[in-house]
């Protein structure tokens, strides 16, 4: 019989993990029956510096083999412990990535427990990135509740074996989706953001949070020695500008770094990626997969990620890979891709090969040879 599933989560219009959810859960529904249980206010704005909604997205559309029930509110408890007691199905798979949901997990996963259901925890962040002791606690607590977890690469697998006492952990690929429809020319692109059509353009994409490394990359662009190259910093600033704004005037590079601060609409990445000759993932500490990285793969646009977890498997040589922190070699890095007339056409073949080998049906299938894995114990 196939098996059924309740899984825990967020779905668009909601950011964060929603794009990554929205893909699973369509590819899991064309296998089996899904019951989503998805947040309608997620939490306070005071806890997330970035966006918490973004209208642009696509949100799946139920079917036949797929339940969805945005319904939890951060703020109310008793409603929580309510969709609990409502589920059916005798498996609960959580999405499991911001520590503020801590309560929210450990009660519907507690309850479940008590019910005899089996947890299963898919852990996108083993440890907060902003890693305080008091966020750690909160943010592992909610591992207690699980009888198996899901991680994406090996780096995390080995992490959570240390703190989950011998539990099962499996890894599962952050998929990928298959390369996307041009729907604009490089020249359009760059028409559009009012960038430079001659510029060697680099791109720094996604929130900017001190462990994704743009102090990294803005010093390797103070050490290329092409000044047409130059670097688009593209997202909402976590913390203070001001300590980025001046490690930029010290190296001089006002006229080669261009800013757009801000959240950027699903209906407007594109434009950004078609615009760029190379996306930088100079992350100083990881050990996850970039969903960054996996749109990168989808529009095709070539990678230089450092070694930091599992970003490495995005790209198809260590030619693009750098050791996390040095600049020095990451600028050697940029150099050598930038002068390599073969650049686009290589790294299209790859990712085209990875858009295929590491998509969302290929993780849909391991993860439904996980559950009825955990549903045999039964």
């Amino acid at each position: 019989m196939d098996p059924e599933v309740t899984i825990i989560g967020a779905l668009p219009p909601i950011v964060g993990i929603s794009h990554y959810t929205a893909n699973l859960v369509e590819c899991l529904s064309r296998q089996i029956n899904v019951s989503f249980l998805g947040f309608k206010h997620i939490y306070p704005a005071a806890l997330f510096p970035g966006q918490l909604t973004d209208p642009t997205t696509v949100t799946p559309s139920e079917t036949s083999n797929l339940e969805i029930n945005n319904c939890l509110n951060w703020f109310n408890p008793l409603g929580w412990m309510a969709q609990a007691f409502a589920i059916r199905s005798r498996l609960v798979h959580g999405q499991w990535w911001s520590y503020p949901l801590a309560p929210v997990y450990i009660v519907i996963l507690g309850i479940s427990k008590l019910r005899r259901k089996k947890n299963l925890l898919t852990v996108h962040n083993v440890l907060p990135h902003e890693n305080t002791v008091y966020r750690r606690f909160v943010h592992t607590a909610v591992y207690h509740f699980a009888d198996e977890f899901i991680v994406h690469t090996e780096e995390n697998r080995n992490r959570l074996m240390t703190m989950v006492n011998n539990k099962k952990v499996h890894i599962v690929h952050h998929g990928v989706s298959q390369p996307r429809q041009v729907s604009m020319t490089r020249p359009e692109a760059r028409q559009l953001l009012g960038i430079g059509r001659d510029d060697k353009i680099l791109l720094c994409f996604g929130h900017i949070r001190a462990y994704k490394g743009l102090d990294v990359a803005i010093d390797a662009l103070a050490n290329t020695e092409d000044k047409s190259i130059k670097l688009l910093v593209v997202g909402k600033c976590w913390g203070e500008w001001d300590k980025y704004q001046q490690k930029i005037n010290a190296r001089r590079l006002e006229g080669r770094i261009i800013v757009k601060p801000g959240y950027v609409p699903t209906d407007q990445i594109e434009a950004y990626f078609r615009a760029v000759d190379l996306v930088l993932l100079p992350y100083t500490h990881f050990d996850a997969q970039s969903g960054v990285g996996a749109m990168a793969v989808g529009f095709q646009t070539p990678l230089i990620v450092s070694d930091a977890g599992g970003l490495k498997e995005y790209v198809g040589s260590r030619d693009f890979v750098f050791k996390s922190g040095d600049s020095e070699e990451l600028a050697g890095k940029i150099g050598s891709a930038l002068s390599n007339p073969f650049l686009e056409r290589d790294c299209a073949a790859h990712m085209q090969a990875l858009g295929e080998d590491l998509g969302w049906q290929s993780a849909a299938d391991k993860t439904v040879a996980i559950y009825r894995s955990m549903l045999g114990q039964l």
